[in-house]
C-alpha cells in the first residue's frame, strides 16, 4: 500500500482547528499547512487511472494506543520523518486530484494487517 500527501479540503477545517492546520508546518509525518499524509486502500488497478476517487485512511503522529492504529516507522521506504499511525477507523474515499505526490509505501505485513482491520470493521 502506497503512503501519499494529501490535500486537506479547506472547506471541512472550522474555527481553531482550521488556524491550528494552517500554521503546522512539519513534513513527512505531521504535514504542512494543507497537506497531510494519508495510506492510499483502493481503488484496486482494474478500475484504472481515469477512476475519480482513491480510498484513503490517514495518518496521525500522535500515539494513542488503540488497536485499529497501525504503527509506521520513519525510513527511506515510507518516506516518513516521523513515527506514524494509520487510523484505519477514518477510511475515507478523497478526490484523485487530491494526492499531491507520493511519499513511500508501507512493508506488506503492515498492509496485510491494515486490510484485516478494515474488513474487520466494515464487516465484511
Amino acid at each position: 500500500m502506497e503512503l501519499e500527501w494529501i490535500t486537506i479540503d479547506s472547506a471541512k477545517r472550522r474555527g481553531a482547528r482550521a488556524s491550528e492546520a494552517r500554521s503546522r508546518s512539519r513534513r513527512g509525518s505531521g504535514g504542512t499547512a494543507g497537506h497531510h499524509p494519508a495510506l492510499v486502500l483502493g481503488p484496486p488497478d482494474t478500475f484504472g487511472q481515469d477512476f475519480p476517487f482513491v480510498i484513503v485512511c490517514p495518518l496521525t503522529t500522535t500515539h494513542r494506543g488503540l488497536a485499529l492504529h497501525i504503527e509506521v516507522e520513519p525510513t527511506a521506504t515510507t518516506g516518513l520523518d516521523e513515527t506514524s499511525y494509520v487510523q484505519c477507523e477514518l477510511i475515507r474515499s478523497i478526490s484523485r486530484r487530491r494526492l499531491v505526490h507520493r511519499l513511500g509505501a508501507i512493508h506488506a505485513e503492515q498492509s496485510r494487517h491494515v486490510a484485516d482491520l478494515v474488513k474487520t470493521l466494515l464487516n465484511y
